[in-house]
């Protein structure tokens, strides 16, 4: 028994002088002891105990960026986030490097310490290239770590070096806050001394630790015990610390005058794709219809193929080569259209649109999206590549060519009022409706060249069966729209009770289509704060004539005002005449955490049933 113990306690013994060792200069053991002290790793599914991101622009405009993970793992979920790993990479541009792949479990690394496992590096194609080969060149290597096991640590460094990435430019974001919580957090950039490096810091992030190496610009940014993101995911640079860095030097523009010499110099044109757009026109009157023509072209001619464009650094095939193989990626679709909105007679403009809408933001270039504009009078159209749309730039931050080849849109801030009034006839019921909007809430982008269908969905959206015409414009661009019209509405079909039920329904094109993705009122909590757009504003008034009818239930009066809104619903009858008007205000952009409540209330009480149903009954 005492023989068996004191074997014991020599294995102990043994296990406990292992050591992780050292990794580029990071001391694995401390790390490891502190990440013990700090978090109750029962509790959570994955601890980071480094996350560290290099990037180096080199003397010949290449760019490096090296990536050094050590994440300890205590659960299945843990080890299904981050022991197979998919990074995605050019290999006609890039070269490829794994430095190190290994893990920590029982007191050893796994394959081993020094060593690349021979089948742990799979080199794989997007799925997205299986039938669009022009970007076989794309890739997604597979890193697998050995040994993974849990619990245990793993480590991952890789480089990625993209020949004349950073010429003529380069920029970037790195948001310190992770998916898991997190030890260290670290940022380095280097650059040359006769480069011109700006950067910007945000919600606390740091002062960079500065210093000047051999012919080199040196800044390392670092943070420590940081928490995991906030769900739902949002846009984590609206509440993490933040860096952002661009060598396009002064001008703003300069990405996209790069993209638009590149638009220019592959815009080429056959017989074929003039003759099938000169077909499409015939009859094409207005400059708006003509690109929504070209846009549709796009779409018919072009299969989206669903590749990174971040990953192809704005490397375009010419427009007839995308016209002759029918798919291409964002960037491809945004030169075919460039080639086609020329030849239809308008000007296009390359410019970059960032993912964030709200006024004001600045999008960095390199992880805006390639998009177009159009100088069509007044005012400048914004074409999306992704998806085909042709909407108003008012409410896009974006980087473009000289201001003075477009349009622009005044700011009449961003509001709509709907006005519909509904009287009993023979067939049915018949009303009128008037449309005040502007800004964000303004439909032109949707309805201009096409004003009838438009209200039609507008009137639908209200009056379910409603049927709109003769529509007329007093004033209507991008900037505001006043118009009237009239509409039709089959009487619905009396219930058992001999009732009929009129629901006043939504806003289209309102408030609630402009909220953010994961604006979900089922959630009573939330640890991720919204962006909206800009604050908006909208009513909703409905004037019934009961004619012989008789009302048997409207809904109640009611008025909720906190710190990002209103909500409000007015009821009233007057010599046989039932008014509702339906108000929702928001006031803010941002909602945090704390006031999301608040919003939530709003939110429910625009679409609660009982605010939107009237009862009537047919004499």
């Amino acid at each position: 028994m005492i023989r068996r113990t004191l074997i014991t306690l020599l294995l102990l013994a043994s296990a406990a002088l292992a050591q992780m060792g050292t990794s580029a200069g990071h001391d694995l053991d401390a790390l490891w002891v502190r990440a013990q002290a700090d978090y109750d790793l029962s509790s959570l599914d994955a601890v980071l105990l480094l996350e560290s991101r290099e990037v180096t622009v080199t003397e010949d405009h290449d760019l490096v960026t090296r990536i050094h993970r050590i994440v300890w793992v205590g659960t299945r979920a843990g080890q299904n986030a981050h022991a197979d790993l998919r990074i995605p990479w050019n290999s006609a541009t890039s070269t490829f490097e794994v430095e190190t792949l290994r893990t920590w479990r029982d007191n050893r690394w796994w394959p081993d310490a020094e060593r690349l496992s021979d089948t742990a590096i799979v080199e794989t194609l997007p799925y997205a290239v299986r039938t669009a080969w022009d970007y076989q060149d794309l890739r997604e290597t597979m890193l697998l770590h050995d040994g993974v096991e849990a619990p245990c640590i793993m480590e991952t460094a890789y480089t990625i070096t993209e020949r004349g990435g950073a010429a003529p430019g380069a920029d970037g974001l790195f948001v310190f806050t992770q998916r898991e919580p997190s030890l260290e957090v670290e940022f380095s950039l280097r650059v040359p001394q006769d480069t011109q490096l700006d950067h910007a810091l945000g919600n606390g992030c740091p002062e960079p630790m500065a210093t000047r190496d051999v012919g080199a610009t040196h800044r390392r940014w670092a943070m420590s015990g940081l928490p995991a993101r906030s769900l739902p995911m949002v846009d984590v640079a609206d509440e993490a610390p933040w860096v952002r860095w661009s060598t396009w030097g002064r001008e703003p523009e300069g990405l996209a005058r790069h993209l638009d010499a590149l638009f220019q110099a592959n815009a080429f044109i056959q017989p074929a794709m003039s003759d099938s757009l000169a077909a499409r026109l015939r009859d094409v009157a207005t400059p708006l219809a003509k690109a929504r023509t070209v846009a549709a072209l796009v779409d018919d001619m072009t299969r989206h193929a669903h590749v990174r464009a971040f990953d192809r650094r704005f490397e375009l095939r010419d427009a007839l080569r995308v016209w002759d193989t029918g798919y291409a990626d964002d960037a491809d679709r945004a030169l075919l259209a460039y080639t086609l909105f020329r030849e239809a007679g308008l000007v296009p403009r390359a410019c970059l649109v960032g993912a964030d809408s709200a006024p004001g933001r600045d999008p960095l270039p390199g992880f805006a999206a390639a998009s177009l504009m159009l100088a069509l009078g007044h005012p400048a159209v914004l074409y999306d590549p992704a998806s085909g749309d042709l909407r108003s730039t008012g409410n896009v931050t974006f980087r473009t060519p000289p201001a003075e080849s477009l349009s622009g849109m005044p700011d009449h801030g961003h509001h709509a009022a709907l006005d519909l009034s509904l009287t009993p006839s023979e067939d049915g019921w018949r009303g009128t409706g008037a449309l005040q909007a502007s800004g964000l809430l303004n439909p032109w982008p949707d309805m201009a060249g096409a004003m009838d269908q438009g209200l039609d969905r507008i009137a639908y959206a209200v009056l379910s069966g409603a049927d709109a015409d003769d529509a007329e414009a007093e004033w209507f661009d991008a900037a505001t729209a006043v118009m009237g019209f009239s509409f039709s509405l089959n009487a619905p079909e009396p219930d058992e009770a001999d009732r009929i039920t009129l629901i006043i329904g939504d806003l289209e094109g309102g408030i609630v289509t402009h909220l953010p993705h994961g604006t979900d009122t089922w959630r009573e909590t939330r640890t991720s704060p919204i962006q909206l757009p800009t604050p908006m504003g909208q009513r909703l008034t409905v004037h019934l004539s009961l004619g012989e009818g008789t009302l048997v239930r409207a809904p109640a009066p009611r008025e909720l005002t906190n710190d990002v809104g209103r909500f409000a619903l007015a009821v009233e009858e007057t010599n046989g005449v039932l008014t509702v008007t339906r108000e929702l205000e928001l006031t803010t952009d941002t909602i945090t955490t704390e006031q999301w409540p608040q919003l939530r209330a709003l939110l429910l009480e625009e679409a609660d049933p009982a605010n939107r149903t009237i009862l009537l009954r047919e004499d």
